[in-house]
């Protein structure tokens, strides 16, 4: 996998104050809640690769399954921030 930042738009779903507290280089923070308000606003090409992290996956996972709802086709659940680091390398 190339490095996210060259064409992966990465999503931190968690809510703003764990945001601020850790998250990836690059990442754009959307909580869970406000996705599909705020998903369209940083990704309008829908098929744009999207890459979801939470703490421990389950958002990521729910993230993901509104993701498709929406028409976005290369959506991935990259899981919790540790594994999400983890396969960033």
């Amino acid at each position: 996998m190339s490095h996210p930042s060259e064409n992966i738009v990465l999503v931190d779903v968690r809510d703003s104050d764990e945001f601020a507290r850790d998250h990836l280089d690059g990442a754009h923070n959307i909580p869970l809640k406000e996705l599909e308000e705020q998903l369209p606003r940083f990704v309008s090409d829908k098929k744009t690769p999207v890459a979801f992290y939470c703490q421990g996956g389950m958002r990521a996972g729910r993230a993901l399954e509104k993701a498709r709802h929406m028409g976005y086709e290369n959506a991935q659940n990259l899981g919790g921030i540790d594994q999400a680091r983890e396969q960033l390398g």
